[in-house]
């Protein structure tokens, strides 16, 4: 009996944490597609490359606040 319930217990941590990976890419994924949207609808997306590697560096701000948003989601689901 101790055997099947140690396994269970296994079990519904690794849901947890698979969830709250979920919900953090997603939130991450979120974050750079909105700031993407954005830059090209009021197009502030520059021309040259350099400055266009710069421009998508600079997205990875907003997709890491939406990674800690997603975690923090996930976390309160919980």
């Amino acid at each position: 009996m101790k055997n099947s319930m140690r396994g269970h217990a296994r079990h519904e941590v690794l849901a947890t944490s698979s969830n709250r990976t979920e919900w953090s890419w997603c939130g991450f994924g979120a974050g750079l597609l909105i700031y993407i949207v954005l830059s090209v609808v009021f197009a502030s997306v520059p021309d040259d490359e350099p400055t266009r590697a710069l421009w998508l560096a600079l997205g990875l701000a907003p997709a890491c606040m939406g990674f800690c948003i997603g975690f923090t989601v996930a976390s309160v689901l919980d």
